[in-house]
């Protein structure tokens, strides 16, 4: 497998259509390597929308115990600039999104990137802990072309 990006805690790499996301939830967050995961996340998209490449996301949470991160505002901050940078691109290189967990507190942080950036024409999002979930999800969320 060709990684796209590698680091203890992220991997991003492509598969069967699908650029994967894994995240291990950490005890530390660490910001200098949420900056750099968040730089090569979108050159990736950036590269996918010079190339006409349109591929399904794929992020699965990894919890290594039950632990929470403790995240800061700023890193929420970031994440939801990169977002909105990166809206255009999904409209036209994005399938659709799936959040791969079973730790329904995601889904809670997702609610509040929703309270600063919620483009009503965003892609659609699933969120499950269920392969056969999301396989049947992305069959009939796909761009057409």
């Amino acid at each position: 497998m060709n990684f796209i990006y590698n680091d203890n805690g992220v991997k991003i790499y492509v598969s069967n259509s699908i650029l994967n996301v894994e995240l291990v939830k950490d005890t530390e967050y660490n910001e200098e390597k949420f900056d750099i995961f968040l730089e090569y996340f979108k050159n990736t998209w950036i590269y996918n929308s010079q190339n006409d490449i349109k591929l399904y996301l794929k992020i699965q949470v990894i919890s290594k115990d039950e632990k929470d991160v403790n995240v800061p505002i700023s890193a929420y901050i970031k994440l939801v600039k990169i977002l909105g940078d990166l809206h255009n691109i999904f409209q036209t290189n994005l399938h659709s999104l799936c959040i791969f967990t079973d730790d329904k507190k995601i889904q809670d942080v997702y609610n509040l990137v929703l309270k600063f950036y919620d483009p009503p024409d965003k892609r659609p999002i699933i969120f499950t802990d269920s392969l056969d979930e999301m396989t049947k999800f992305f069959k009939i969320n796909k761009l057409i072309k």
